[in-house]
């Protein structure tokens, strides 16, 4: 307003209205987007757990677990309130797991729409602890891994250092030739010089691990060296 310079009254007021939509997330959004992040992983955990058409219970304690510690923080009421949430979408997953009925792409495609890159990063290590759950991980556990890493769009060698992490406490490990590539972190684009200076970090770091007072680690060395070995043979020799 104005005012009267002598008398100090208000003479005259303006006032302007201005709509501003801003499309940012707000709390009430992030909490949301955290929640469909943590069913999604619940579904994703249930799609891997269900690749053999059955889900044995250790891989249902663990998804269990998961659970319980993920509300544990919460407050109370909201607590009970995504503790019933959960329990369903659980329920449901585990159905459409072990009927065959789990479509991978709109669990991800919910995923990618809702979660920060650290939500992805736990749906990835809930999965790889379901697929740990029983000492083994299977061929056609790993390449399922490989394509939900890829399609959440995490980067390749933080998703493989996280891999291996789980993979080298594993005493039964299937391998494959289609593997050798995605178990040594091979690429496409690299040249034949990128692929020799790879594995030869791959030999040194997986040689250092022959004597590691873990028995699971020892062996697990030994294995991924041979497999090093091979992919010598294969793309440098």
């Amino acid at each position: 307003g104005f005012t009267d310079g002598s008398t100090g009254l208000m003479y005259a007021v303006t006032s302007t209205v201005r709509e501003y939509e801003n499309n940012d997330p707000g709390y009430e959004d992030g909490v949301e987007n955290q929640r469909i992040a943590l069913h999604s992983a619940i579904e994703l955990s249930l799609h891997m757990a269900g690749l053999g058409g059955e889900i044995g219970r250790p891989e249902a304690e663990v998804v269990k677990k998961w659970m319980a510690a993920a509300v544990e923080n919460m407050p109370e009421e909201m607590r009970k309130q995504e503790k019933a949430e959960m329990k369903s979408v659980a329920q449901r997953a585990f159905n459409a797991a072990v009927n065959g009925q789990s479509e991978l792409a709109p669990i991800v495609a919910r995923m990618n729409a809702a979660a920060s890159k650290q939500l992805k990063y736990t749906a990835l290590e809930l999965c790889m602890d379901v697929m740990a759950a029983d000492g083994k991980a299977e061929a056609s556990e790993i390449e399922a891994l490989d394509r939900i890493a890829n399609m959440l769009q995490v980067d390749a060698k933080a998703y493989r250092e996280l891999r291996e992490q789980r993979i080298a406490k594993l005493t039964d490990v299937d391998e494959v030739e289609g593997n050798l590539n995605t178990m040594l972190g091979i690429t496409a684009d690299m040249t034949s010089d990128d692929v020799r200076a790879h594995l030869s970090a791959e030999y040194r770091k997986w040689n250092s691990r022959v004597s590691h007072s873990d028995e699971k680690i020892r062996s697990r060395a030994e294995q991924m060296l041979l497999l090093i070995g091979n992919a010598r043979s294969k793309f440098v020799d």
